[in-house]
């Protein structure tokens, strides 16, 4: 499968238009229209719904831009590792999940590569879901994750457990006290869904079936600097805003009606893995 065309149309499936593609790519637009034809060709399927304004992925290329992704992956790693064999004595691809790396995983990783000169480290920050995926397809070694495996191929070792606490501005004391469920429903939320729906099913105890919350954002330690300037509310790990709590920027707010289950967050590898990560972290 050509490389090239791989790349037109994971980039023409992140703009949505072929003009924007071809001039992003420096391309005339015929060169993109043949590169995406090629792939429905082989393929067997149209990979695009068209029409004169808006360009779709079919249920196809929603399924093929996946795969995209993780072969490109996999060439970026194929490329790197028999390029640093001569510098390096061990690459090590580390897929993990934003709240762990930021939690638990980002202080280590300058220790580790003081310690270890000799290893070429490669990160990849992604949901659980798509991290298992990249394990099962050998583009990363090592997952850190909310999601468990139960397959007899993966080590599932427990990494973590995190404290979910409600907080909010130290400046903001009204329910310093505590809170019960019916007050947190009127209050301005940053709401942030940082692990699988599974991990989730606290947040329903508290707020009732489609409920809006005022504010999300997919990368919940860009929630902080909100809290710090304003009068919101969040439920964050208490590891994440450690040191704000430790400084007085931020206070808890105890929940009187709930309590919300420990986080847990898993190491995975494949059982026959050449190293056993604990050993660096």
């Amino acid at each position: 499968m050509n490389i090239e065309a791989l790349k037109t149309f994971l980039v023409v499936a992140e703009v949505k238009n072929f003009t924007k593609a071809a001039q992003q790519l420096f391309v005339v637009q015929s060169t993109i229209t043949n590169r995406i034809k090629e792939l429905e060709k082989e393929i067997g399927q149209p990979l695009f719904d068209r029409d004169n304004k808006h360009i779709t992925l079919t249920h196809a290329g929603e399924h093929f831009y996946e795969y995209s992704q993780r072969f490109l992956e996999l060439e970026e790693k194929m490329k790197m590792e028999i390029n640093s064999c001569n510098t390096y004595s061990k690459i090590i691809n580390i897929g993990c999940v934003n709240c762990i790396y930021n939690c638990h995983l980002k202080p280590h990783i300058s220790q580790l590569m003081n310690k270890h000169t000799n290893i070429c480290l490669n990160v990849i920050l992604d949901h659980s879901r798509h991290l298992l995926n990249r394990l099962h397809d050998n583009s990363i070694d090592v997952c850190f994750s909310y999601l468990a495996t139960n397959e007899i191929s993966y080590k599932c070792i427990p990494y973590k457990t995190d404290e979910i606490i409600f907080v909010t501005n130290s400046q903001n004391i009204q329910f310093s006290n505590g809170i019960h469920n019916g007050e947190i429903l009127h209050l301005p939320i940053i709401y942030s869904k940082f692990m699988p729906k599974s991990g989730f099913d606290w947040i329903h105890d508290i707020f009732p079936p489609h409920y809006v919350f005022q504010f999300t954002i997919s990368v919940i330690k860009e929630i902080i600097p909100f809290l710090l300037q304003y009068p919101y509310y969040a439920f964050l790990p208490r590891k994440l805003i450690e040191k704000e709590l430790k400084d007085g920027l931020l206070i808890e707010i105890p929940l009187l009606d709930y309590h919300i289950p420990p986080l847990q967050s898993y190491i995975i590898m494949k059982s026959n893995a050449k190293y056993n990560p604990l050993d660096y972290f």
